[in-house]
């Protein structure tokens, strides 16, 4: 692994610079309720520093208000070095009845801040001390222990509040104080406004100044920083805390010689190993940060590793630069120009390092266009770079305004074909363990395309690598709405903004999913874009689905508007009025709208909807022409026309008319077979379809002689809890009865005016449409089903083994899908809940029948009935189980 941290670093260690950003970082203290503390930094050093502590539980209760006694003793922790011990203090008198009368417990901390006059009553004679503190109360302690006078500085009287407030401001104590602060102060923004208050100057009153001024000391030469003033802090003066500034260089997987607990800063051209590592880590590298330590008894004088470090602060003392590759341009005049904006270069150059794998030295602006490829003549020598790359890029200046350092954040997009919780596959990449070496974010799934981030070595498989993989973010089904730039790379608009192309080189071959590079994307083409740092890396197409194909059952233009009744895929019916758009041929007008047509569609305000024939990807066949020679065969899911056969598309839709009947829809791979010659076959009068790119049909409409019924390759299992009673519905009789499916119970209309042989007590197999209407063929009673008693079952290795007798006999392979339902065979009811499936033994040591099991045709068990009293119970056999028929061979269910 390269030492990265030095090379780039030493030569300007001793530069002052700039950073914009306030952000600190703080080692964790681990409570149990740490997830729901939002001011981390604030809590985690509080804590460090004894001044507030966690609860018994473990648990700090982030969102607990502070009371007027616990801010007193904060005040005095901090004011007392650290310490909480406060019985010198506890003999002194306040004139407060409610602190003295009751011995209150934080008697001794009270006293002490009225002393000092850091506090005051709510009255003459009360304190309050178990009443919230206010955000503004609080300020005014903070105000106090800096070094304000409170009659000086206006902190009692009537204006009290908002000189409170104006002071505090400028001492930036509210500073990511996002709650009220006339409202009791949560303990977590107590922290935040006490350690703003730590980093805070303290302050003294001042004749010549007229008026307060900031406490400074001279710099001694343990700070190891140019000689100057230092602001004596509220951190410095009261508990002896030193601080330093420098630049952070990094952690052990920059520095190998480092342990996991340590990191180093440079201070003043000096390496210094601290044990303390920011939580944002090696985001940090380059930047200037200030150091909040104290000294070891035992160390040497300045920053070490032994010395306890309790902040790691960024200062105002670098300016950082971001940017995105892609939008630095070419310039001419030895300048870097991002947005319009030109900056100069060091005299030494630039040092850019590449997701702290890669170094490269760049020896002015022109070298680091002509490296990284800015003027797109693809001679550049960073692997992985074009002009139109989206990898971040963050750039360091020093105090003049210079660039001298650059670090590249470079992310490639692969497709996840692989996921278990210990290792993920990621297209065109490898496999990769799960562990420490890898942030992976928990709601990737396998199919997802992701973003790859590899740092500390060029291959994602090196042991030093630490790979990052987030998901990628996908916007879909959006509409190209203008596209300008390069053909093979447009810049796109959607949404009413532009982005641009982020070319990525080979690295797309490990997305599948459909997606490509820059090719053939077209205006008003529908997509599913991968982005990335508001640039567009990869695009899919969106082919219209049987979803957006609806079926057209009536027209009118009798009224003021032209309108339309319309069943969509889901089976729902409404009545649209017809906007032909006014502004496009594709868009049919009523004239050119027919009932029982399908047509790709979309919906527009007040309840309008446009009609279309004509859609990118989708072909409409047979436009109403009659056509017997159309069938369908649920076997192989396919659509022929007599001469040539269409595989259905995933998920098609069939819009069904029944003559003289009505109108239904089917889900094609729950549709039974029609059409054909056989003298049985289910008619087909009339029939049109739509094919997508792939000549698939996405959907259909056929009108046929009588209702199709669904397809028994879906079928569900259940256990019929109801007797079955005789229903009429809109002139249509059904045989209604209830079962249970293992999780609820559901009811089922049997379109027919005939008995059913079924009954209370059997077990069944079904397929029903939406509406829990189901053909007479599609419920069976099992009444030769599989009986058996449980000898084992292997759920991890999906085997069944039944018994006969006191010994284990067939074992059978159970489906991945295998349905385990829960019944009462003696009370004829649901077993809700109930999954145990082992069998019980008689007297005799003889298992039990206590399950009744189906297989498939590949004699998988897809469907398990287990008795609550382990026992299948039968009214004409009360003995024993199983249950036999006369020849005393297991048979049928019912005796």
């Amino acid at each position: 692994m390269p030492d990265i941290g030095g090379a780039h670093l030493k030569k300007v260690l001793a530069l002052v610079l700039a950073f914009a950003c306030a952000f600190t970082m703080f080692a964790g203290a681990a409570f149990t309720d740490q997830a729901d503390i939002s001011q981390t930094e604030a809590v985690d050093m509080l804590t460090a520093l004894n001044v507030i502590e966690g609860y018994e539980d473990g648990s700090f209760q982030p969102d607990e208000i502070v009371t007027r006694a616990e801010m007193a003793k904060m005040i005095y922790v901090i004011r007392n070095g650290g310490s909480d011990v406060v019985t010198q203090y506890e003999g002194y008198k306040t004139p407060f009845t409610d602190v003295e009368n009751v011995n209150h417990w934080a008697k001794g901390y009270i006293a002490y801040c009225y002393a000092n006059g850091i506090i005051a009553g709510t009255s003459a004679t009360t304190f309050e001390p178990d009443r919230a503190v206010t955000g503004q109360e609080a300020a005014k302690m903070a105000l106090v222990l800096i070094g304000y006078d409170p009659d000086r500085a206006g902190l009692v009287g009537t204006a009290w509040g908002t000189n409170t407030i104006n002071l505090a401001t400028q001492k930036d104590l509210f500073s990511d104080y996002t709650v009220s602060i006339t409202a009791g102060s949560p303990r977590q923004f107590a922290a935040q406004l006490l350690y703003n208050t730590l980093w805070a100057c303290t302050v003294r009153w001042s004749d010549d100044a007229n008026g307060y001024e900031d406490v400074t000391t001279s710099n001694g030469t343990n700070d190891g920083v140019t000689a100057g003033l230092l602001n004596v802090t509220v951190a410095k003066k009261y508990m002896s805390l030193d601080e330093v500034t420098g630049i952070y260089a990094g952690d052990n997987k920059i520095f190998t010689g480092l342990r996991d607990t340590e990191s180093r800063v440079y201070v003043n051209g000096d390496a210094k190993t601290i044990t303390f590592v920011p939580e944002e880590g090696n985001s940090l590298v380059g930047e200037a940060v200030r150091v909040l330590y104290k000294e070891h008894k035992d160390g040497t004088e300045g920053l070490d590793r032994k010395d306890t470090v309790y902040g790691v602060t960024m200062t105002d003392d670098t300016t950082v630069v971001k940017a995105t590759l892609g939008d630095i341009e070419d310039d001419k005049n030895g300048k870097i120009v991002i947005d319009g904006t030109s900056y100069d270069v060091y005299n030494n150059g630039i040092d850019v390092i590449v997701n702290f794998a890669t170094e490269i030295k760049c020896a002015d602006a022109e070298d680091f266009t002509d490296k990284v490829d800015i003027d797109g003549d693809g001679n550049g020598t960073l692997k992985g770079f074009k002009q139109d790359s989206a990898d971040e890029i963050k750039f360091i200046q020093n105090d003049s305004g210079d660039i001298y350092a650059a670090y590249v954040t470079h992310v490639e997009f692969r497709e996840v074909t692989g996921l278990t919780s210990s290792k993920i596959t990621l297209a065109g990449l490898a496999t990769l363990d799960i562990d420490d070496s890898m942030d992976l974010d928990d709601t990737v799934e396998q199919g997802d395309v992701v973003a790859v981030t590899t740092l500390y070595a060029n291959d994602a498989t090196d042991d030093d690598a630490f790979n990052v993989i987030t998901k990628a973010d996908v916007v879909e089904d959006v509409t190209v709405e203008a596209m300008r730039g390069e053909v093979d790379a447009p810049e796109i608009r959607i949404d009413g903004s532009y982005a641009k192309y982020a070319s990525i080189n080979d690295e797309l071959t490990g997305v599948a999913n459909g997606y490509s590079e820059a090719k053939n994307i077209d205006l008003d083409g529908t997509y599913d874009f991968v982005m990335y740092n508001g640039y567009w890396v990869a695009a899919k197409e969106v082919e219209a689905a049987s979803k957006d194909i609806a079926l057209v059952t009536r027209v009118s233009n009798a009224g003021i508007s032209d309108q339309v009744r319309v069943m969509m895929a889901d089976g729902t019916e409404t009545v649209y009025d017809l906007d032909d758009g006014n502004s496009t041929d594709e868009n049919l007008d009523i004239k050119s709208v027919a009932k029982d047509n399908i047509y790709a569609y979309s919906l527009v305000s007040n309840n309008g909807i446009q009609l279309k024939r004509e859609v990118n990807g989708l072909t409409f066949v047979d436009d109403k022409t009659a056509n017997t020679d159309v069938s369908y065969n649920e076997d192989n899911k396919t659509i022929s026309d007599g001469s040539k056969s269409y595989v259905t598309a995933n998920e098609a839709v069939a819009f069904v008319y029944v003559t003289n009947d009505d109108y239904y829809t089917y889900q094609i791979d729950n549709l039974k077979s029609f059409g054909g010659t056989d003298a049985n076959a289910n008619t087909v009068k009339d029939a049109q379809y739509v094919l997508n790119d792939d000549n698939e049909v996405v959907a259909i409409y056929v009108e046929l002689a009588r209702k199709p019924g669904a397809t028994t390759s879906n079928d569900e299992y259940g256990y019929v809890i109801s007797d079955v009673s005789r229903t009429t519905v809109d002139g249509t009789e059904y045989r209604t009865f209830s079962v249970w499916n293992g999780t609820e119970e559901v009811t089922i209309n049997v379109e027919t005016n005939s008995n059913i042989s079924v009954e209370k007590g059997d077990f069944v197999k079904y397929a029903i449409d939406s509406n829990g209407i189901a053909d007479v063929n599609d419920v069976v009673a099992l009444n030769a089903a599989n009986v058996g008693a449980v000898y084992s079952y292997n759920s991890g290795r999906q085997l069944l083994t039944l018994a006969d007798g006191k010994n284990s006999a067939n074992t059978y392979a159970v489906a991945d899908d295998v349905v385990i339902i829960g019944v009462n065979t003696e009370d004829k009811e649901a077993a809700e809940g109930y999954n145990t499936i082992y069998a019980s033994k008689d007297k005799d040591g003889n298992y039990l029948d206590n399950i009744v099991y189906v297989l498939n045709d590949d004699q998988e068990v897809i469907a398990i009935f287990t008795d609550v009293d382990n026992k299948i119970y039968n009214e004409s056999t009360t003995d024993r189980s199983p249950i036999y028929d006369n020849s005393g061979e297991k048979g049928a269910i019912k005796g």
